[in-house]
């Protein structure tokens, strides 16, 4: 089943990515090289390059195994804020029903099913393809293929949608309707009569998201939700409103926070960290090097020079969360945030990219557990 994360929240969607960086996972394509910064030497990127098995890009570039950039102390460049006195309140974050709604049919629409074997009933998804006629002539406007409608449904002109009802999948059948008098989309056709020779191409099936439902598919419902223990309706509505609450309050909380993140100065040391950590997030996400993305998104060197900028902050920002909290990272802790085993993502990534996504993990929950929630 496809993982209904991409497709479920937009909440969820962006969650990983909350401050431009993305959660590692461990791939196999063929990749170019990207071009970090002038201190890496020609003879480190020939023995990238040289590795079949190790990509051309040097994603702990700057970093020390432990996550922190190498000889530089955040808390030299930048004063933690008080952030109690970040205020929110939590009521303000709630899951409003209709995006629960939406939620569950994205759910829903990874289970549905095709059917042929039976009749169009009034309510049923129905896909149909139509070509329209007036006095026997085809118009412009009047034809489209593999369209889904709803049997019965008022959306469509005269009573198209009611003529569908009794009919099997695979017939076509003539729609006969009269235009309304007058129509704005087309006012040539106003009050005419037409002829739709519409195709039943099949009846959408979708299940109903009940207890059962959700114990019938718990496995694939937890790994595309990325979470454990769903067994029941309750249990997803749970998970949903925690994690549209927990995603959007962390959101206000760094709109709240982002005048003194952009307040940092970053030295030309950060900086060269923070271009060759902009570039591995544009291999990532694009699999082109930082020049070939420059060269075909069209993007400006200024552009790409405020991208260097925000990351640079932001590496500033958590660092120094790390560093006053003096936190190491462990080998469990760098396994539980990736996607594959330990010693894949260290082969593909590093120990030091792997553990500064850690300490930038543990720095956002940090973040919420010292605001101020009412």
């Amino acid at each position: 089943m496809k993982r209904l994360i991409a497709l479920l929240l937009g909440f969820v969607l962006t969650a990983a990515v909350l401050a431009g960086c993305k959660k590692p996972q461990t791939t196999s394509s063929s990749e170019e090289p990207t071009s970090d910064t002038e201190s890496q030497t020609s003879s480190e990127t020939e023995s990238q390059t040289e590795d079949p098995d190790k990509p051309p890009v040097d994603f702990s570039f700057g970093f020390t195994d432990g996550g922190y950039m190498e000889g530089i102390r955040a808390l030299d460049l930048f004063t933690l804020p008080d952030f109690s006195e970040v205020k929110l309140t939590r009521s303000n974050y709630a899951l409003p029903e209709e995006t629960y709604e939406e939620s569950i049919a994205q759910i829903l629409s990874g289970f549905a099913q095709q059917q042929k074997n039976r009749a169009v009933l009034k309510g049923d998804n129905v896909n149909i393809s139509y070509v329209g006629y007036v006095d026997g002539v085809k118009f412009s406007g009047g034809t489209a293929d593999n369209q889904d409608v709803v049997a019965g449904a008022k959306n469509y002109i005269d009573d198209f949608l009611d003529q569908i009802i009794g009919h099997m999948p695979g017939e076509t059948i003539d729609v006969k309707v009269t235009f309304p008098d007058p129509y704005k989309p087309n006012p040539d056709l106003s009050g005419k009569e037409a002829v739709f020779k519409t195709k039943i191409n099949y009846i959408t099936w979708t299940p109903e998201f009940t207890d059962d439902f959700v114990k019938s598919h718990k496995d694939e419902l937890n790994e595309s939700l990325y979470s454990e223990g769903l067994e029941t309706v309750a249990d997803v509505r749970a998970f949903l409103e925690e994690s549209y609450e927990t995603y959007f309050l962390r959101q206000a909380a760094l709109a709240a926070l982002a005048p003194k993140i952009n307040a940092i100065e970053p030295t030309e040391e950060v900086q060269k960290v923070a271009r060759n950590y902009l570039s591995c997030q544009i291999y990532m996400s694009y699999a082109v090097t930082l020049e070939d993305y420059l060269e075909k998104s069209g993007a400006s060197e200024e552009t790409v020079q405020e991208m260097i900028d925000d990351d640079a902050k932001s590496l500033i920002f958590y660092q120094a969360i790390a560093e006053t909290e003096n936190w190491n990272v462990t080998d469990e802790e760098i396994e539980k945030q990736a996607s594959d085993t330990y010693e894949n993502v260290v082969k593909t990534y590093g120990r030091g990219y792997m553990a500064e996504y850690v300490l930038y993990q543990k720095g956002l929950q940090y973040i919420m557990d010292h605001i101020t929630i009412e």
